[in-house]
């Protein structure tokens, strides 16, 4: 290409001569692909390979145009192994996360897929939204958004199925549930969910004693046990028999109660000590469990001796009256002892009488009080466990 330009001479007045001044262009085609380049030096516009084989010449990888989309980025292996973790543990929980196994094997099956389906399902389904649509797909970031999700959903699955109650609430709402007052809650691991049904059963037991002891109470003969102390019973032989047979009866009654109750306790606490599922949480229940049944067989127990004693001393004084047939008459009513020794006799012993029917009834008292306040601890009534 030739170009001409003007020039000022040596005095810088400028010369209408033209000097001629020649401008080459080189040209040079890639020795790798054999487009044609500007230059002879530098890197094909097309290829991107260096055009002069010089020694040291760094190789530039050609920009890509402007508009084109990125290479996709892999997941990488921590990726992974972060998504198989997960679903390993979304099984785990699925298929050992308590449920009421009141329901038929099918449905138990059905609802752990159901479980496992959501707690997998939901990630996924947010991982997609955010980084693996086709806009704005991101191997990594799914990966990471996915065990997020998946682990809290996990977190809070375990959360909901471990109890923080205290030894003291877990055995009250163990009782209600046996009584019937709330629904039945499985939760926490296996062990502790054995210990839950055992000291259910347990308690169920209990209640389903009391009411029954209650019911053979209410269909027992007593129409006699009016009839006792009456002026007529003592003045005629043999009329009070009856009465103090039903009075027996009762307490025969009492005391294979007593001795059903005693069992299902010691069953109670064989449960406690062999199926709690921590040495702590073992010895806190039975210090609670023995302390209180302790007091209650206690209290019981007294009741039943007082009763044991009243009885003995309404026999005594029915036995007495039948030894002096001749010296008690009735007349309109009263009772007549002419005898002074044998009226002083009798006198003392109804006095004794009446003072064990008084011991009796405050024992039996003291212990509807103290059983009152144990139920109360746990939530119950008297009536809810069967009694009166």
């Amino acid at each position: 290409m030739i170009s001409y330009l003007n020039r000022h001479d040596e005095e810088g007045t400028p010369s209408m001569a033209l000097r001629p001044q020649v401008w080459y262009r080189l040209f040079m085609f890639c020795p790798h692909c054999g487009k044609e380049n500007a230059g002879p030096f530098g890197y094909c516009i097309v290829c991107g390979k260096p055009l002069s084989m010089v020694e040291g010449a760094p190789v530039v990888t050609p920009a890509m145009p402007s508009g084109s989309p990125a290479p996709p980025k892999s997941m990488g292996v921590l990726g992974v192994l972060g998504i198989g973790l997960c679903v390993v543990l979304a099984i785990a929980v699925a298929f050992t996360k308590p449920i009421d196994e009141q329901g038929t094997p099918a449905f138990q099956q059905g609802f752990r897929i159901g479980t496992l389906f959501g707690m997998l399902l939901l990630p996924f389904l947010i991982a997609y939204v955010i980084s693996g649509r086709k806009k704005a797909r991101n191997p990594r970031a799914f990966a990471v958004i996915f065990c997020i999700v998946c682990l809290l959903g996990l977190g809070s699955t375990l959360v909901s199925s471990v109890s923080f109650e205290t030894p003291e609430q877990r055995i009250g709402r163990l009782a209600r549930e046996a009584a019937g007052l709330q629904p039945e809650k499985h939760v926490g691991s296996s062990s502790q969910r054995r210990f839950d049904d055992a000291v259910r059963g347990q308690y169920r037991n209990l209640v389903q004693q009391n009411r029954s002891y209650l019911e053979s109470v209410k269909s027992m003969d007593t129409s006699q046990l009016k009839s006792l102390n009456s002026a007529e019973s003592f003045a005629k032989p043999g009329s009070g028999t009856e009465a103090r047979r039903q009075l027996h009866a009762l307490y025969d009654l009492d005391i294979a109660q007593e001795e059903k109750v005693k069992e299902i306790l010691d069953s109670l606490r064989h449960v406690m000590e062999s199926e709690a599922s921590s040495g702590a949480e073992r010895e806190s229940i039975l210090e609670g469990f023995d302390k209180n049944t302790a007091t209650s067989v206690a209290k019981h127990g007294q009741a039943l001796a007082a009763e044991k004693i009243w009885i003995d001393a309404v026999d005594d004084t029915y036995v007495y009256a039948e030894m002096h047939p001749a010296s008690f008459s009735l007349a309109n009513g009263h009772l007549i002892i002419p005898d002074a020794v044998v009226r002083n006799e009798f006198n003392a012993k109804m006095e004794y009488q009446g003072e064990q029917r008084k011991a009796f009834l405050q024992a039996q008292k003291e212990f509807s009080q103290f059983q009152g306040q144990s139920l109360d601890k746990l939530g119950l009534t008297p009536s809810d466990v069967g009694g009166k």
